[in-house]
């Protein structure tokens, strides 16, 4: 077997599994490829082409394997989804409305690792249809799902479009949560029901900052990570590393090589750091869906990278 490879276990007859274990950090991209060896005289070898996926996003295009839920609960929605083939739906061919006296809920199979992180943000894109009386929840348990705690304020209404939405995860993270589920419910009562709740694009948004030895964190050399996420809304973040003290100028440029905001500018300490953009100009005007660059300036010269807004 190649050097770091990963034995796949036989799961059924024509169905193979393994888990990829290794120091990841969230909004990183991870590239895998798979390795047919037949153990016969010919040795015979077949190799996939190479995929990647981002690190702590959902877009469910490979299914629901990583979430539970229950026999005419939560399933993948082709129709109304944002991008991709597939988004979720609490009660997808169940016809127009979710059923009534109803307590629909889809868990994150596995805890996320926020136990090194000293902030993080749950982004995801959905849109609802509730009835009067009827709410959906955004909740999170530290405890293997024995507890759970609501990341705001109920879901009520009607919102019919696609948007952003943000939730905070800053009490989930640090020393001690290394096993945060996740998970979405709908209650419904028996009155007036409506069409439910479609979500879409789900992403863990952290600022990589805190937990760990101080000299685990500083850096070899200058480098420009890939913002994240990319294209986006209404937010993304950059990060990027120092190996010393420097001055920096961290600034967003047009297709022109016009500046259009200035991320960050002067003495910066040795370390990674993580910075986020609104997509707002100098003067807090929102700038227009399109292409930018991205270019951090030090002392070593100028790094540029691609960004696309998305109004």
């Amino acid at each position: 077997a190649a050097k770091d490879s990963l034995p796949l276990e036989t799961l059924s007859v024509d169905t193979f599994g393994g888990r990829i274990r290794g120091q990841f950090n969230y909004g990183d991209v991870l590239k895998y490829q798979f390795a047919i060896n037949e153990r016969s005289a010919l040795s015979l070898r077949g190799m996939s082409p190479i995929y990647e996926m981002n690190l702590g996003f959902e877009g469910f295009e490979f299914g629901l394997d990583a979430w539970q839920t229950k026999p005419g609960g939560w399933g993948l929605e082709k129709q109304r989804v944002r991008t991709g083939q597939n988004a979720i739906h609490e009660s997808p061919g169940q016809g127009v409305n979710y059923p009534a006296d109803a307590e629909v809920i889809i868990t994150l199979r596995e805890g996320l690792d926020l136990s090194r992180l000293s902030q993080a943000t749950l982004s995801l894109w959905h849109f609802f249809a509730f009835g009067e009386g009827d709410y959906g929840y955004v909740e999170a348990s530290r405890d293997s799902g024995q507890t759970w705690s609501a990341l705001s304020e109920p879901l009520t209404g009607s919102v019919l479009k696609y948007y952003q939405a943000e939730f905070s995860l800053d009490e989930l993270t640090g020393p001690g949560n290394d096993n945060v589920l996740l998970r979405f419910r709908l209650r419904s009562d028996a009155s007036i029901n409506g069409p439910g709740w479609f979500i879409d694009d789900i992403s863990i948004l952290p600022i990589r900052t805190a937990v760990g030895r101080e000299e685990e964190m500083i850096p070899d050399e200058v480098m420009l990570f890939d913002a994240y996420p990319n294209p986006f809304n209404a937010q993304t973040q950059f990060q990027y590393s120092l190996p010393v003290e420097m001055t920096i100028r961290l600034s967003i440029m047009n297709t022109l090589g016009q500046e259009v905001a200035v991320i960050e500018n002067g003495v910066t300490p040795a370390g990674v750091h993580t910075i986020r953009w609104d997509g707002r100009d100098r003067l807090g005007h929102a700038a227009p869906t399109g292409l930018y660059f991205y270019r951090l300036q030090t002392p070593n010269g100028p790094m540029v990278k691609k960004l696309t807004l998305l109004r």
